[in-house]
């Protein structure tokens, strides 16, 4: 649960969010921030954890603040 409050947060702070499968399955979140020093990084996240954060995010595009429990 910690690694999903950090993206959280950070997604919340203003940095781009980009999903993507490791090659043995693994899923995970990249985190990128900041236009002169450019820093990523990267957290490897449940399934259920990643349909949170994309949950957040849509909600975010559309304009309302409704979010999966």
């Amino acid at each position: 649960m910690h690694d999903l409050s950090f993206v959280m947060q950070r997604i919340a702070a203003g940095d781009r969010a980009r999903f993507f499968h490791a090659y043995f399955g693994q899923q995970g979140v990249e985190l990128s921030r900041g236009w002169i020093f450019k820093r990523k990084t990267r957290v490897s996240l449940h399934p259920e954890e990643i349909a949170r954060v994309k949950d957040v995010l849509h909600a975010r595009r559309k304009g309302t603040s409704r979010a999966r429990p």
